[in-house]
């Protein structure tokens, strides 16, 4: 039992940093609307193929921020997961942007036993010795963290939002109705 703990306390840092590197995070901000059926299609627009905007409006906007090396594949599926279960049935990229959001050591996955000639060892870190015979490990080459930062917004035809919109009001015109009765008693 105690050999389990031992375990899981070397590999849980590990095994978080694997969970988080595969995560998306998304935000959205704006109206919903029904949410459209799986075979519904939504139409995906980029900044190299720009929508043009008449007949739509916007009911709300997303940022994405993923890591590296996460695929136009991805990014698309969850824009247009997002959009289904707010009812849109266009989403507009508007910018897409790599940022560095740190470093990390070069070649962290070297495997050859030994010295380098290079004077590296074998993690890749520089060795220098003082006149006393001491080693000491010197900072070696960096390589950027980076991460893809997405904005896009969603859209509805314009006839769709007037349909839903007076939908709305009707309720709420309807429960106040309902409301002022039943205060009036």
């Amino acid at each position: 039992m105690n050999r389990f703990f031992t375990v899981l306390s070397k590999t849980m840092p590990a095994l978080v940093l694997v969970l988080m590197y595969g995560c998306m995070n998304v935000e959205y901000v704006g109206q919903s609307f029904p949410a459209l059926a799986e075979n519904e299609p939504v139409k995906v627009y980029s900044p190299t193929s720009p929508l043009a905007s008449e007949g739509y409006r916007v009911i709300g906007r997303v940022e994405i921020q993923a890591p590296d090396g996460t695929t136009q594949a991805d990014v698309v599926e969850e824009l247009t997961a997002l959009a289904r279960k707010h009812g849109a049935e266009l989403v507009n990229i508007l910018e897409i942007k790599r940022v560095k959001i740190g470093t990390v050591a070069a070649d962290p996955t070297v495997s050859r036993v030994g010295w380098n000639r290079d004077g590296r060892n074998a993690g890749g870190a520089y060795i220098y010795s003082n006149y006393f015979g001491e080693v000491s490990t010197l900072e070696g080459r960096r390589t950027n963290v980076t991460e893809l930062q997405i904005k896009a917004v969603l859209l509805v035809p314009e006839e769709k939002f007037r349909q839903i919109q007076s939908q709305r009001q009707k309720e709420q015109t309807e429960a106040g109705k309902e409301q002022n009765s039943k205060s009036q008693k």
